[in-house]
């Protein structure tokens, strides 16, 4: 050990091995430095073997730490999908949209004991989704304020609500809100887009407003006395037709200019549209009658044979026929092509008549009544099918006319004109006050006293869709094809 201490260190060594070469050195001193190289190689090992066994320690140390970590990882993993299990099989009674986006996102955290759970619970949902005829939704927004109506724009891209918060809103379909239209002291009560989807007619009151979609306001009719009790663009978008409790109706160009005040009526004006050309206007009051009237306001004709209140009324597709709508619960069909005269007149609906309108074709007519029951009439008044439905608010056709789309309590359904059932939309919690379809009818817009609309899928193949395949096997594209957002589902 005493003759170790006196060998070269590495310094010496570097510094002598480049003149090693040139020099002439006895054995003892070659020994002596090859001594010196020897010891210092042995160094050298020493270090690194006791630097690779700390190494070692910290490795296995790190190691032992992510274990435990991954240990309480997985079992908070295994608690958040047993509450999100949990969640899902809440939800699904009153929201199978909502219990399937919990169901799949307890899926994503499978693991360990808990993935049969959670697979089986989701699967199931998945069946029981589809064996009920559920259809997907997603919430529009929620509103402090009950919501008076919800309607698409002509191409599907937005929606306007209006509230109960004296405003009305432009939404694009995926929820964002893109304009809020504020200048209303009372509640706004309906809100529609023009033909072209450009502007906006507002009611609020005794006035109506015109927009445009980025929120400027354009015009504001005034001249009612009484409350507005609706309002609508004509064919081309040029004009707009309101009706009042002042028992008047008036004609508008769209930069607020009167045309035509339509009077007559001895009582409150209930509604007014304009024919399929726009030439020609109807008129609905509580005086019992319906009145027909060109745009220059001049009287036509007057439908008379109601015994109560006649609260709507519409021309039929080709304006050669009105269907008339009464609370003494009867409906007629008048030829108003020529001379006027009553077609048919739909009678023995029980209940209070709530709507009656014509198929997109003309050939049939859809009516429900407030005792349940929802009917199917051709044109010469015979029962082509009838439903019976609980709490009823509405009844529409699809555009295609193959459809119908009825409101009833909380729920809204969508049958076939033959009367099967293609479609069940559960979720709101509160009454559905109105339900539409989309003008290529692929989606429906409700818009309920819960104080949300919701937009839904058409059930176009989509209940076969999931029938054939495991419901945790869908990938961000298969949703965004059928208009969901992948998000909502957990899937990355």
């Amino acid at each position: 050990m005493q003759k170790e201490k006196h060998l070269l260190s590495k310094e010496d060594l570097d510094l002598i091995e480049p003149y090693l070469p040139f020099l002439v050195l006895d054995n003892e001193k070659k020994d002596y430095i090859k001594l010196s190289r020897k010891q210092f190689s042995k160094k050298r090992r020493r270090l690194w073997m006791f630097s690779s066994l700390l190494a070692l320690i910290i490795i296995l140390a790190l190691s032992f730490l992510l274990i435990r970590s991954e240990i309480y990882r997985h079992k908070a993993k295994e608690v958040q999908s047993f509450f999100l299990t949990k969640l899902s099989q809440d939800f699904f009674r009153t929201d199978p949209t909502k219990g399937l986006q919990f169901a799949s996102l307890a899926y994503e955290n499978l693991l360990g004991e808990m993935a049969p759970k959670v697979s089986e619970n989701f699967n199931e949902l998945c069946r029981e989704f589809v064996n009920n005829k559920y259809s997907f939704s997603k919430i529009l927004t929620e509103f402090p304020n009950l919501i008076s109506s919800a309607v698409f724009s002509p191409d599907g891209q937005k929606i306007i609500t209006a509230s109960g918060d004296n405003t009305a809103r432009i939404w694009d379909v995926s929820g964002e809100l893109l304009v809020e239209l504020k200048g209303y002291t009372g509640i706004v009560s309906s809100a529609n887009f023009s033909p072209d989807g450009q502007k906006i007619l507002t009611i609020g009151d005794i006035t109506a407003k015109i927009w445009d979609v980025s929120g400027k306001l354009l015009a504001e009719l005034k001249g009612h006395t009484g409350i507005v009790s609706s309002a609508k663009f004509s064919p081309d978008g040029q004009k707009i037709l309101t009706a009042s409790w002042d028992s008047t109706a008036r004609i508008w160009d769209v930069s607020g200019k009167l045309l035509a005040e339509l009077k007559g009526h001895k009582d409150i004006v209930s509604s007014a549209v304009f024919s399929p050309d726009g030439q020609k206007v109807l008129t609905t009051s509580w005086d019992n009658t319906a009145r027909i009237w060109s745009v220059s306001g001049e009287l036509l004709v007057e439908l008379k044979g109601h015994t109560d209140d006649v609260y709507s009324a519409i021309f039929s597709p080709n304006g050669e026929m009105v269907l008339t709508a009464s609370y003494d619960n009867t409906v007629k069909i008048w030829d108003i092509n020529g001379n006027i005269n009553i077609i048919t007149e739909l009678v023995g609906l029980e209940g209070l008549l709530l709507s009656a309108v014509f198929s997109p074709d003309g050939k049939k007519i859809l009516t429900a009544s407030m005792d349940g029951t929802v009917i199917i009439w051709d044109l010469k008044g015979h029962i082509i099918t009838e439903l019976i439905e609980h709490d009823i608010r509405s009844a529409v056709f699809s555009p295609d006319g193959l459809n119908i789309l009825i409101t009833s309590g909380s729920t809204a359904r969508i049958w076939s004109v033959s009367g099967e059932l293609l479609a069940v939309l559960k979720g709101h919690t509160d009454i559905v006050k109105t339900a539409v379809f989309s003008l290529n009818g692929q989606k429906v817009l409700t818009a309920s006293s819960d104080g949300t609309a919701r937009t839904w899928l058409v059930p176009s193949g989509t209940e076969d869709y999931l029938a054939n395949l495991n419901c945790y096997q869908l990938t961000p594209q298969d949703l965004i094809e059928y208009g969901l957002d992948p998000d909502d589902f957990g899937i990355k």
